[in-house]
């Protein structure tokens, strides 16, 4: 009966050792390049929103003047459309997810871009609604 149990045991700490190797080794990676993509994605769409906001109202950004600390609509929009063609491209996906081999400082380096532009185009969202709501205040005034 002991020789069961002893048995059993050993099975049992075996499965909670395999279930942690797996969770630490296997999970936690998996996970961390899903949060990854899903920034980068968030970010592209956060960049496509953004374009067609200032296209759509682009005889009111035009007539403003400054969108956001003094950076003019055609400045914008270009920097937008630049980030579109050059950044949010299939190479750069790859080499964020680990599909394309990179070395690990560059990979650093695009995840830092990644949240660094979509800080950057949180705010220009905001300073654009905010010029909006001036705007159609004025309007109604």
């Amino acid at each position: 009966m002991s020789d069961y149990v002893v048995y059993f045991a050993i099975l049992a700490l075996l499965s909670i050792f395999y279930v942690l190797y797996q969770k630490h080794y296997v999970f936690a990676p998996k996970m961390q390049m899903l949060n990854i993509a899903n920034d980068f994605r968030y970010a592209r769409r956060l960049n496509a929103e953004l374009i067609d906001l200032f296209w759509l109202n682009q005889h009111i950004l035009q007539k403003t003047g400054n969108i956001f600390n003094g950076i003019t609509f055609e400045a914008a929009i270009n920097d937008l459309q630049t980030l579109r063609s050059d950044f949010y491209t299939t190479t750069t996906y790859k080499q964020l997810v680990g599909k394309q081999k990179t070395q690990p400082g560059h990979a650093a380096a695009l995840q830092a871009g990644v949240a660094q532009q979509i800080k950057m185009q949180h705010e220009l969202k905001a300073g654009f609604n905010k010029l909006m709501l001036h705007y159609h205040q004025f309007i109604a005034a």
